[in-house]
């Protein structure tokens, strides 16, 4: 799946939440998880822009679009989305295609 690869994830990696926030740029950490919870608690779409880290501290720019999706309660029960890598050209305006679905599950 290309979206681990925005992550510096192999293809069969298992992905948590947590795997998703411990790889993000610490600086845009908070900023990623008010953006997330705000678009759960409102039933709203998300699309944020965040920096992912590698352990040997290369980055790269995702720019990410999606939404929670709630069971027949009202509760949130998975939220997914499309991801894009924006570094270097694209982040100019080249405009990539979205490449993967996100993964997670709300809350």
């Amino acid at each position: 799946m290309r979206v681990k690869e925005h992550f510096w994830l192999s293809s069969d990696a298992d992905v948590t939440i947590d795997t998703f926030y411990e790889r993000l740029h610490p600086d845009d950490r908070e900023r990623i998880r008010a953006a997330i919870s705000g678009s759960i608690v409102n039933k709203t779409r998300y699309d944020v822009e965040y920096r992912t880290v590698a352990a040997d501290g290369q980055e790269k720019w995702i720019r990410a679009i999606g939404r929670t999706f709630y069971d027949a309660a009202g509760e949130p029960k998975r939220f997914d989305g499309v991801t894009w890598e924006i570094t270097g050209p694209q982040a100019v305006g080249g405009g990539a295609a979205p490449v993967e679905r996100g993964v997670g599950s709300a809350g």
